[in-house]
């Protein structure tokens, strides 16, 4: 997968999928993620172009904001040395 905002813009967070697919745009979802925070090219893309717009079902957005903002908490989503800025933005449905 290589996360481009038009494909993380197009996938699919329902819980109505099935679990394997579900399970697989997940995963999509955490490379986006580590692409806009760490890679050369996730990070110029984000300044390029916003952040990532990840969209889908409230229920599994609210557990997935909870998470991701744990992560935040305890500073794994960040280079040291520096402020966190997300290169994401959850969109609930």
């Amino acid at each position: 997968f290589n996360p481009t905002h038009d494909k993380v813009a197009e996938l699919e967070i329902s819980q109505h999928m099935d679990r394997h697919q579900l399970a697989a745009n997940l995963r999509r979802v955490f490379s986006a993620i580590v692409t806009g925070n760490v890679k050369e090219e996730g990070i110029a893309a984000i300044k390029k172009n916003g952040p990532f717009e990840i969209r889908g079902d409230r229920k599994i957005m609210q557990s997935l904001d909870t998470l991701l903002k744990s992560f935040i908490n305890d500073h794994r989503m960040k280079i040291p040395g520096t402020k966190y800025r997300p290169c994401y933005r959850l969109i609930k449905d």
